[in-house]
């Protein structure tokens, strides 16, 4: 990591006092998880194992709308890809 904020300071050609680093909340590192291992990538499965699923229960609503960035990301990866990749598309459309 420290070396990867090394890189961005060299690109914006300046040092900063301070980096922020956001990561995305637990539950959505279990929603990649379990999307992954699905066999039928579709927004109502993932859906439907969410609900399934005594931590992510709690946050269909937010599931749903996250969903269709999820089926896109999966559906593009790599076999060999990490959830590193997905991070950054999730916490983006988390923005939203």
């Amino acid at each position: 990591m420290i070396t990867d904020i090394s890189n961005i300071q060299a690109a914006i050609k300046r040092e900063t006092e301070s980096v922020f680093i956001y990561l995305p909340a637990q539950w959505k590192y279990t929603l990649y998880g379990v999307a992954r291992g699905l066999d039928d990538l579709s927004i109502r499965n993932i859906i439907a194992r969410a609900k399934d699923d005594p931590l992510l229960r709690m946050y269909v609503k937010e599931i749903a709308h996250i969903a269709p960035d999820l089926v896109k990301s999966l559906a593009h990866e790599a076999p060999s890809a990490g959830a590193l990749d997905f991070q950054g598309r999730i916490r983006d459309s988390s923005r939203r």
